[in-house]
């Protein structure tokens, strides 16, 4: 977060202050607000509300894709750019990126309501979702798709920290006690390790970064609820299998799943991703263009790209199958996130020009089905 006072009191404040300005592009719509005092006025730009929410700032509005921002003693004042038509922000804000606490400002999908509603929610006129609640009506709707398919288990617990909304909304579905909601995996380290580009190093701060609460666990059915799974990274063994055997750490003990099965002894682990499956990159990631744990199975229905996800992430799958996955469908999450969003991620439709899109994703794009 970043906040300005362009009217300072002191000659070399004043110097420092004004005006101040910022850009933003078509893909991302950061938050602006001003809170007006006596003999001052605050300027805050931020990339989610809870910052501005804890300084008690009101009026906090998002800006669009491609304004130029300027602060000043006139206030606020923004002027677009990018003649865009079409304006998507990244559905990944509510699905993971943002914090819990921060306010969606967008509007959302049409089952939204209704499932807010069934998690007790009062939603009425002007009220503005947290993403932690959007995450647990994502987690209620994949209650609501995979209950047929998915009995009650012993546990539910959350792959912290954008996974504990998710497991409240499946906890809320199967209407099971707090005895049965705990949070059995705990987090080490703040930052996030998909930001770790070394596949090695990357593994290293995964291993450190889970710490399992064994004796909560030892012999349940579980389901462990998660955002997303990228490139399985945290989940389970999947693109790190070539780093693995280069340290002296047992194969087995990989990630959530090795630490569950191997260390906790858990009967059977039911994975529960409130997000749909990624076939694709990221548009700011098309410099790199790493692997996804469901490309290889893109254009397949959605419980054969759940198979073979638990494939990819439990190397002994074929033998035991302690492990399922089980994702929602895209629709799934246009319903509750609403569709004026960017997915591409998931169904390959990049809010971009088609020039900047590679040859690879619009090959492997001609063979997508969203088949859930």
């Amino acid at each position: 977060m970043i906040y300005l006072t362009p009217n300072a009191k002191t000659p070399e404040e004043q110097a420092r202050l004004k005006p101040y300005g910022a850009f933003t592009d078509g893909l991302s719509y950061p938050v602006v607000a001003m809170n007006q005092q006596p003999g001052y006025v605050t300027f805050f730009i931020a990339s989610e509300t809870y910052p501005l929410q804890n300084f008690g700032v009101g009026d906090i509005k998002r800006a669009r894709g491609g304004d130029v921002i300027v602060f000043s003693d006139n206030g606020i004042e923004s002027k677009n750019y990018g003649d865009i038509k079409l304006e998507m922000p990244c559905i990944f804000e509510q699905i993971y990126f943002g914090g819990p606490e921060a306010l969606v400002l967008e509007d959302l999908g049409p089952k939204f309501p209704e499932l807010a509603r069934r998690l007790g929610r009062d939603v009425k006129p002007g009220y503005r979702s947290s993403n932690f609640t959007v995450r647990s009506c994502l987690g209620l709707a994949w209650y609501d798709y995979w209950k047929g398919d998915v009995p009650e288990p012993d546990l539910i617990s959350p792959v912290v920290e954008s996974g504990k909304g998710v497991a409240a909304g499946i906890a809320a579905g199967y209407e099971i006690s707090a005895k049965k909601y705990l949070e059995t995996l705990l987090k080490t380290l703040a930052y996030r390790t998909f930001q770790v580009s070394n596949p090695q190093e990357r593994w290293l701060e995964v291993m450190l970064k889970l710490k399992l609460i064994t004796d909560i666990v030892e012999g349940k059915d579980m389901i462990i609820a998660d955002d997303s799974i990228v490139k399985g990274g945290v989940s389970g063994l999947s693109a790190y299998e070539e780093a693995i055997k280069r340290t002296f750490f047992p194969r087995k003990n990989y990630g959530a799943i090795g630490q569950l099965k191997t260390t906790g002894k858990v009967a059977e682990i039911m994975m529960a991703i409130s997000y749909a499956p990624m076939y694709f990159q990221c548009y700011y990631e098309f410099g790199t263009m790493e692997r996804r744990a469901a490309e290889y199975s893109i254009g397949k229905p959605l419980i054969e790209v759940c198979d073979d996800v638990a494939k990819r992430l439990e190397p002994d799958w074929e033998e035991r199958q302690i492990l399922k996955v089980r994702y929602n469908p895209l629709e799934n999450v246009y319903d509750v996130c609403g569709r004026n969003k960017c997915a591409a991620c998931a169904n390959g439709c990049y809010p971009v020009d088609e020039k900047f899109v590679p040859d690879v994703i619009k090959e492997r794009r001609e063979h997508f089905t969203d088949a859930g």
